[in-house]
């Protein structure tokens, strides 16, 4: 019998009739969880016209997917047109995702704590975002917050630059770069690069199936 948990905490019971030869005899059971991190119990019990037999227990970390750095830089500087930064999104599980969605946030934020832009609907604009789609790169919205904001922020509102097929046991390459506009006020700042990725082609297909990571670096 197989089931879905959908939430941590959720408990599955399950029941099935099966001939169990003399000797050992391997009995195989499937979960798909739709949470990225935690940890999956089992037991099961061996009856017999309603009485037990024997009883085993086991317990395996819930893995989705992981993020590894790449290559990324230390420091952004104006005089630079563009600076690349690499990740890698990799299957750590048996299950094939046919709808994987990456998606990308930054963060600026000025020397004593200042705001990287003239005014708050200024500062999307401090950077110029693109992602290598195939064998050309591609201009995708920019999304940045500074200090102190973007605490309240839904995964859904973060802009999405590619839902992609992921294979089990497969890597993915993510491949970004990045470039200071006129918009950017301050001639200091420290910047980020987010990198998230969810199973399913909205944030509420995939709740609680997130993987991330970043980089940050200094802006000058």
């Amino acid at each position: 019998m197989t089931q879905q948990a959908d939430a941590p905490g959720t408990k599955i019971e399950g029941a099935y009739s099966s001939v169990i030869p003399s000797g050992t005899s391997k009995q195989q059971l499937r979960v798909t969880p739709k949470v990225s991190t935690g940890t999956l119990s089992a037991r099961a019990t061996l009856r017999e016209n309603g009485k037990s037999l024997a009883e085993g227990k086991a317990s395996s970390p819930i893995r989705f997917a992981s993020f590894e750095t790449g290559k990324v830089p230390t420091s952004v500087r104006k005089k630079d047109a563009w600076t690349e930064l690499n990740f890698s999104l990799k299957n750590v599980s048996d299950i094939s995702y046919p709808a994987v969605t990456v998606r990308v946030d930054e963060t600026c934020t000025g020397s004593n704590v200042t705001r990287c832009a003239k005014g708050e609907a200024d500062l999307d604009s401090v950077y110029r975002l693109q992602w290598r789609n195939g064998t050309k790169w591609t201009d995708v919205q920019s999304s940045v917050t500074g200090w102190g904001e973007g605490s309240d922020r839904t995964v859904s509102s973060i802009p999405v630059i590619s839902t992609l097929p992921l294979p089990a046991n497969k890597t993915r390459n993510i491949r970004l770069r990045i470039a200071l506009t006129s918009a950017l006020s301050v001639a200091k700042a420290k910047g980020s690069v987010n990198v998230i990725a969810h199973d399913g082609k909205t944030a509420s297909d995939g709740a609680g199936a997130f993987v991330g990571t970043g980089t940050e670096f200094d802006i000058g």
